[in-house]
Parts: structure tokens; sequence; C-alpha cells
């Protein structure tokens, strides 16, 4: 099986839409941060992704409001305002055995970097790769119409991130981006493109 190298507007809204159903943990505490780190710690993919509250006042800044980390059966969320950034985010962050899987990431680490210094390992954007692996629509909701044969909504896209807690809409939509992220590279591998 092959996959198309381009993808309509009108061929993703024919497509079901999808949002992930699986576990979700929101990790509060240091011992939930210990739990969640030694269960990544075993992975060698992880789908990563954060969100940020909106600005809508030219010259505004939020910092990195929460952050998704997937693995094969959880997506673990983290709020950094509320835990910190823990010294086992950067230990993962850093883990060259672990594979960590996004879609436009380096926007999304710079900002984590004002949080605390790191030197990320083992990162892959799936937009970077791809592109040079000729797919003409990337993004998450292209590469997850490609690869995962689904829709998915970006309708919580511009939410206030800051709330505490989320929503369950909120928990659900970034859950997913995460997710999809993982799940596209499986896609990828099980079908031997060079990454």
């Amino acid at each position: 099986m092959s996959f198309s190298k381009k993808i309509s507007k009108e061929e993703i809204q024919n497509l079901p839409l999808f949002s992930y159903n699986g576990l979700i943990v929101s990790v509060d505490n240091k011992h939930q941060f210990e739990d969640a780190f030694k269960k990544m710690n075993a992975e060698s993919i992880i789908g990563i992704d954060s969100e940020t509250k909106p600005t809508f006042v030219k010259g505004q800044y939020h910092h990195t409001a929460l952050i998704q980390l997937a693995t094969a059966d959880c997506v673990y969320l983290i709020k950094p305002q509320k835990t910190g950034f823990p010294d086992l985010l950067v230990d993962l962050l850093e883990n060259k055995n672990i594979m960590k899987v996004g879609i436009a990431i380096a926007q999304d680490l710079t900002d984590m970097r004002k949080f605390k210094p790191f030197k990320e390992q083992s990162m892959c954007d799936l937009n970077n790769i791809c592109t040079k692996l000729g797919f003409e629509n990337i993004g998450a909701k292209n590469l997850s119409a490609i690869f995962l044969g689904h829709r998915i909504s970006k309708s919580q896209q511009t939410s206030n991130w800051e709330n505490d807690p989320l929503t369950l809409p909120q928990m659900l939509y970034a859950s997913t981006d995460a997710w999809i992220c993982r799940e596209i590279m499986l896609k990828l591998q099980a079908h031997n493109y060079p990454i």
C-alpha cells in the first residue's frame, strides 16, 4: 500500500471525524510525574505537541500552557504553569533513545526552552519528513487524513489553554494532536519510508 502524495479539502471533509478515545492522564504533581515518565521512558516513540493561549493583541506573549505526550496506550497532559518544567521532562526531551514525533514542532520547542534550557535529541518533525518524501499537503489535518484515513477537528485550537481544569473537548483535541503524530510515524515505518 502506498499513500497519496496530496489530498483535497473536499476529500478530507468526506472522511469520518476522529478524536482520541484512549486513556488521558493530567499530570499535576511530583508523584504523577515520576509515574508518567517511568512509563514514557519504556517507549521507543512518543507523540509530542503543545498548546498556548492564543494572542489577539500584537506584541502579547503567552507561555506554553499545555504539553501533550502520547505513548502506545495513554496521552499525558502537563500544564507547566501549574507543575513547573521538571528535570524528568528535560531528560525525556534529551533522551536520544526515544523518538519524539511532532508536527511543526520547532516553535513549540523554542517556547518550552523559556521555562528551562535543554538540547532535544531524536526529535522528528513530520512536516519536514513528509515534505522531503514528496507529500504536497502537510500539517496535522492533511497528514492525519492521508495516513490514518480520518478527519480531525481543529475547533478547539484557539480556545483558552490556560483554563484550569481544561474542558473535555480541549482534552480530546490536545490528546488527538499528540496521538496522531505517533500513529503517523508508525505508518511511515511500517511502509518502509526513509525517515
